[in-house]
């Protein structure tokens, strides 16, 4: 399954606006958000495929949001990006779910490598979910 919207989350208004230019260049339908509180809004009205999500923000930590994340049924994949990265973070936020993590500032390059990983890990999802769904069972076999 392709990577369609993506959700930013990110407080510095700069840095959201650069990585949005970067997606949009690529086609991808892109939602920004500064707080979390906003990000919850988008995800009331919307579904997403991917959620590029700071780690220190505002109104929240970037990592409590990935650990709701899970709790969703059609759950996004997530990145975490942060400018103060270490080891330790890194670990605990796949720990928590993240599909990658990331220290900012991010190349272009290095984004559309991410981008292109977490669609090869959707569609191998979404094959793995039809593979073991109850409707495609037996069938097969017969």
């Amino acid at each position: 399954m392709p990577i369609e919207k993506v959700l930013i989350l990110e407080d510095d208004r700069i840095q959201l606006d650069n990585l949005r230019d970067i997606l949009r260049d690529k086609k991808y339908i892109v939602s920004g958000a500064t707080t979390i509180a906003r990000a919850d809004e988008y995800l009331a009205s919307d579904n997403y495929d991917l959620i590029l999500v700071d780690l220190n923000l505002p109104d929240g930590n970037g990592l409590d949001f990935v650990r709701r994340l899970q709790m969703k049924p059609n759950r996004p994949l997530s990145v975490v990006m942060t400018s103060t990265g270490s080891i330790d973070s890194a670990v605990d936020c796949i720990q928590a779910g993240a599909f990658h993590y990331l220290v900012k500032p991010l190349k272009p390059a290095q984004l559309h490598t991410i981008i292109s990983k977490a669609e090869d890990l959707s569609r191998l999802l979404s094959v793995n979910r039809f593979l073991t769904s109850p409707d495609h069972g037996e069938e097969r076999f017969a």
